[in-house]
């Protein structure tokens, strides 16, 4: 059976992984940290913080606002950590590529929920080579 050459595929995955990877590396130096506060000092999060639900949440668990907001600066951190690593293992193990194609597609759907356009390079690369290794056999 003939080896498909997935030169192509490694280089797209190569170059988002870079992309994934440094600014994964500047959130965690403290380099967004303005951009990541500023994202929850939005209409929609001053709305949901000042509900009945958040008003309950806060009375049961005694936690002020700014230390739900440090709690989802520690979040997205995290989510963003695992998805490079995801990321990381999908190029790793693209000799099986069902595996590695789906999740390829599953970073690509994750990226574009969580930056909401912010990596579009990102996750449309993750996407591209999601299709091409579900289209190319071998």
């Amino acid at each position: 059976m003939k080896s498909t050459n997935r030169k192509i595929e490694k280089t797209l995955a190569w170059i988002a992984n870079i992309i994934l990877i440094s600014v994964v590396i500047l959130m965690y130096t403290g380099f967004f940290k303005r951009q990541l506060e500023a994202i929850f000092l939005t209409p929609e999060f001053v709305r949901f913080s000042l509900s009945s639900f958040a008003d309950t949440f806060f009375l049961y668990t005694k936690i002020d606002s700014y230390s739900l907001i440090e709690f989802f600066i520690i979040i997205i951190k995290l989510s963003a950590l695992l998805i490079a690593l995801l990321a990381l293992l999908a190029t790793f193990t693209m000799k099986h590529r069902i595996f590695s194609g789906v999740l390829f597609l599953f970073l690509a759907i994750m990226l574009a929920g969580i930056t909401s356009g912010v990596a579009v390079p990102v996750y449309l690369l993750y996407f591209i080579v999601a299709i091409m290794l579900f289209a190319k056999k071998g």
